[in-house]
């Protein structure tokens, strides 16, 4: 069945996904509505989305500027399903989709992969920035065959505008609460008749909305400076070059262990979390008679620094974190079709990464603690794809994907509290996998199309970069099989938009974190949970045009999410050996089978509109806006309840007034100014529940220049 137990997932942001009035049309511009041509590249060829089976959501360029979307974490209120639970630091923001993502584990990859132009990004860039994009396509369930290995729960699919044949400009300035200022521009157009170029520039620069009682500052300041240069040129008739390269520093803080609650905290040493990334990729398309070839090399590098302290009674804490990271990728396709009825595509994919890791975390006078490692992984994979249109009405897809991924590793862990130290692990994890994929769909009209699919996924074996036990602490790989159903179309001569998608996920050894043996008591580790842990629910998209300027949209989404078989370890100290130099205590296995997944909230809810008014005979004005309600949620697996989050409502809204060149706005997000922590943890040296904060009330001006 399906649908084992009922978990609506009623998800009615169509005018935020799905409806044209958010999507780009095979010409790039704005659609008005369903009845056009809305242009996604899913399948990694450009399609129709009527014509895609496969859940997914499209946020368009202009969605994203009106809507002040600057990062991949702001987009969970506009998609359902999707969350990006924060651990402090943009580093450790990871998405989730349908309540799967990672344990922000150091060096272990996602469970929802993230491209920029079909090139994947590292797990510690899932919080990218979106500046200049044409869209952005969310993809939920597993993606194995496509998109490969770490898309398991699904696929962030970023969609940069190219450069353009003709000169265009464009600058933007803002200013806001908490001293933040943002500046976004870009240039573009032809260098000569067969070559293109594109600059695209941002700064961003916010004060921080947490007190630090110590110094009289706050203590979540950062700064963002990020570059994308772009080349673009028709080598012949049928060869064009795609040159892309992009820098990006974000100086900021480690905003973690602020009281619940509270929007202050005492803070005299400092923190910070810095994190620079530079990235080149090079695409090759060559495009024959009915065939056609595409291929993209890239490169990617990331640094990040983090220093974590607190002014403790026995003694100052010090915690640092450093992360280096270098990525190599090659992808080849060749698509092609037989006749009239048959699309199909074949490729081979290449991944080298390199990592290394050093943690410390020091207590003066009580403990010390250190942590080095470094490791290699190697993908190698060919994958298959092919559409068959039966008939007119009818489809059937297909498609299969073989990987073979090698991972080494080292781990040095030495300390104080390490007894029986320096531990070394050297993992080394084979993983080979075949995914595969089946889909149906079915033209009910020109406007409505109704599908079933089935696809498996996986995320390979890892190992912990942060093990205090004397083993190789791996875990296994983890699979998913996923089941849909769905509908989407338009009615009413395309004012009502609708998607609807019914999933059912069983999920087996699923990776987190949770309590695990160690050297000194329990340890928060990586392990597997089990088999058959499942994720359900309906997803449901609504958007009704009221007038030609008058658009509503909303929201409703319950999900049902269980892990099974899933045991957490509880050790408890009550002497030490002296001979062995080891502590002696209880070590007692817990069951916490039938636990929800953390961050899985079982009930969400959204009400949008947007109201355009001609003022004068070139200046319009608008007012749009968004309420948003999200149900209780646990930040951890094992439902610990002093790591829930209550339900909250955010209120947002913007106000402005435009022309074709000049767009203003006043911006308000969390109108009602309520607090929600995005995430909770035990404070293990208070032993209070402590907080990752939202931002509270905050106010924007922008205008935005066109050329």
């Amino acid at each position: 069945m399906l649908l084992r137990t009922t978990a609506l997932a009623v998800v009615m942001t169509a005018g935020f996904q799905v409806s044209a009035a958010s999507a780009q049309s095979a010409a790039g511009a704005d659609a008005d509505g369903l009845g056009e041509v809305i242009i996604v590249t899913t399948q990694r060829r450009e399609q129709n989305l009527l014509d895609v089976p496969v859940s997914v959501s499209v946020v368009s360029g202009d969605t994203l500027e009106k809507e002040g979307v600057t990062s991949t974490a702001d987009l969970e209120a506009l998609v359902p399903s999707l969350d990006f639970p924060s651990g402090g630091t943009r580093s450790y923001t990871r998405p989730l989709i349908r309540g799967i993502g990672d344990g922000l584990n150091n060096g272990t990859d996602s469970n929802v992969g993230v491209y920029i132009d079909d090139v994947p990004l590292p797990t510690f860039l899932a919080d990218f920035d979106l500046i200049d994009v044409e869209r952005v396509e969310v993809l939920r369930g597993p993606q194995g065959t496509l998109f490969g290995q770490n898309s398991l729960a699904g696929a962030i699919n970023i969609v940069t505008r190219g450069a353009s044949d003709e000169l265009q400009a464009s600058a933007q300035l803002g200013y806001g609460s908490f001293d933040e200022y943002d500046v976004q521009a870009y240039v573009s157009g032809p260098i000569t008749d067969r070559v293109r170029g594109k600059l695209v520039a941002s700064y961003n620069e916010f004060g921080g909305f947490v007190d630090n009682t110590a110094t009289g500052g706050q203590i979540d300041p950062s700064e963002t400076i990020g570059l994308r240069g772009v080349l673009s040129a028709d080598l012949t008739d049928k060869l064009t070059a795609d040159l892309t390269l992009d820098y990006n520093d974000h100086q900021g803080s480690y905003l973690e262990s602020v009281p619940l609650g509270e929007l202050e905290k005492n803070e005299p040493l400092g923190n910070f979390s810095n994190r620079d990334t530079f990235g080149a990729a090079l695409k090759l398309n060559y495009v024959g008679e009915n065939y056609s070839v595409t291929s993209i090399s890239a490169y990617r590098e990331f640094t990040n620094e983090d220093q974590l302290t607190a002014a403790l009674t026995g003694g100052d804490f010090f915690g640092g974190f450093n992360n280096d990271q270098t990525q190599f990728t090659q992808e080849i396709r060749l698509s092609s079709s037989f006749g009239d009825n048959i699309d199909w595509l074949v490729g081979a994919y290449y991944y080298d990464e390199s990592f290394a890791q050093d943690q410390t975390a020091e207590q003066v006078g009580f403990f010390d603690l250190t942590f080095e490692g470094e490791g290699e992984t190697q993908t190698y994979a060919v994958f298959g794809d092919v559409t068959f249109a039966v008939t007119p009405k009818f489809d059937i897809v297909g498609g299969l994907r073989y990987t073979s991924v090698e991972t080494e590793g080292s781990v040095i862990s030495d300390g104080s509290v390490i007894f029986n130290g320096p531990i070394e692990n050297n993992p080394d994890i084979s993983t080979e996998k075949v995914s595969a994929r089946a889909a149906l769909l079915y033209r009910l009209s020109d406007d409505v199309t109704v599908f079933g699919s089935y696809a498996n996924g996986f995320k390979p074996g890892q190992f912990s970069y942060y093990s205090t036990a004397p083993n190789d602490a791996t875990v296994d790989s983890e699979e998913a099989d996923s089941y849909e159903l769905g509908l989407r179309g338009s009615a009413l001569d395309g004012c009502l938009d609708f998607d609807v998608t019914g999933f059912y996920v069983e999920y087996d050894n699923r990776q987190v974190l949770a309590a695990v043996p160690g050297t000194f008591g329990s340890v928060q580790g990586l392990t597997n949970a089990g088999e058959n842990s499942t994720s359900q629910g309906i997803e449901l998209a609504l958007g009704y045009d009221v007038t030609e300027n008058f658009r509503l949209t909303g929201s409703l989404a319950t999900m049902k999410t269980e892990l099974n078989d899933f045991v957490v370890n509880d050790f408890v100290i009550t002497g030490f050996d002296l001979v062995n130099f080891v502590p002696i205590g209880m070590d007692t296995d817990v069951d916490k089978s039938g636990s929800a997944f953390s961050f899985a909230p079982e009930f969400r809810a959204t009400v949008g509109w947007d109201y355009t008014h001609q003022l004068t005979q070139n200046v319009d004005g608008f007012i749009r806006g968004r309420w948003r309600y999200v149900d209780e949620q646990f930040t951890s697996d094992d439902e610990d309840p002093l790591t829930q989050i209550e339900s909250y409502n955010l209120i947002n809204l913007s106000v402005g007034v435009e022309t074709e060149k000049v767009v203003f706005s006043v911006d308000a997000n969390n109108l009602a100014d309520e607090y929600y922590p995005v995430n909770l943890f035990l404070d293990s040296g208070s032993g209070e529940v402590v907080a990752v904060p939202g931002v509270p009330q905050s106010f924007m001006a922008r205008v935005r220049f066109r050329y």
